[in-house]
């Protein structure tokens, strides 16, 4: 995210991605699926020993934001979410050449095949779909009631 401009990606294992990318006030949302080498690729990256083990703890926040350069990075890990926050260029540099591949990638993934959709019918910032379940409940107790 920048002052201009904002991208997000979920990424399913299987290689689905919904992209959306917002510049001003209009929004593009795309929807498509990784070709198999393609997804080899983003998982090595993902899998990185260097970004596997990184934590929050060790992402140095600049004193003073002078420019708005996000980058926030959520990686399921089986057990557990991964979430990384860098608040600006400077914060990632110490990391530069493991998350600079990776920021590359989501900026080119507008270019594999997709689908458009509507903004009206696509964005969700990325949300992980929530999957609705109904359960089956027993009847209310009937009271007794004497007359």
């Amino acid at each position: 995210m920048t002052f201009y401009d904002q991208s997000c990606v979920l990424l399913k294992s299987d290689g689905q991605f919904h992209l959306e990318l917002e510049k001003g006030d209009r929004a593009r949302v795309f929807e498509g699926a990784l070709p198999e080498d393609e997804l080899v690729q983003v998982q090595k990256l993902i899998n990185n020993d260097r970004l596997r083990n990184l934590t929050q703890n060790q992402i140095v926040e600049p004193s003073v934001n002078v420019q708005l350069d996000e980058l926030h990075i959520d990686v399921f890990r089986g057990d557990h979410w991964q979430d990384l926050f860098f608040l600006d260029a400077p914060s990632r540099r110490p990391f530069e050449n493991f998350i600079a591949p990776l920021v590359r990638w989501l900026d080119a993934l507008h270019k594999e095949p997709h689908r458009e959709v509507s903004e009206d019918e696509g964005k969700n910032d990325c949300q992980l779909p929530k999957r609705i379940v109904l359960k089956r409940r027993r009847p209310p107790a009937t009271k007794n009631v004497s007359p």
